[in-house]
């Protein structure tokens, strides 16, 4: 059976990224006003966010570099876009 994702609440989005922000990669990017902005106002993009369960990133590098990787290619994309 499959078992869809439940829709990240607007606080529970807000908490990861706070939670983000003790990465430096994340906060260097986030203290960017262009990307913030798009941190902002980018649905999927907090989503995302969201969805992740960021107390447990830093026990599994992979993941935390996952995140990372998707999170620069939607920044990029807002950039293009």
């Amino acid at each position: 059976m499959f078992i869809g994702h439940k829709e990240p609440t607007v606080e529970e989005i807000n908490r990861n990224i706070t939670l983000l922000l003790d990465y430096p990669w994340f906060r260097e990017i986030f203290e960017n006003k262009e990307f913030r902005e798009i941190i902002e106002n980018n649905q999927d993009l907090r989503m995302i966010i969201g969805r992740e369960n960021i107390k447990n990133i830093k026990y599994y590098p992979r993941k935390q570099l996952k995140l990372r990787s998707i999170i620069m290619n939607e920044l990029f994309n807002g950039i293009k876009g």
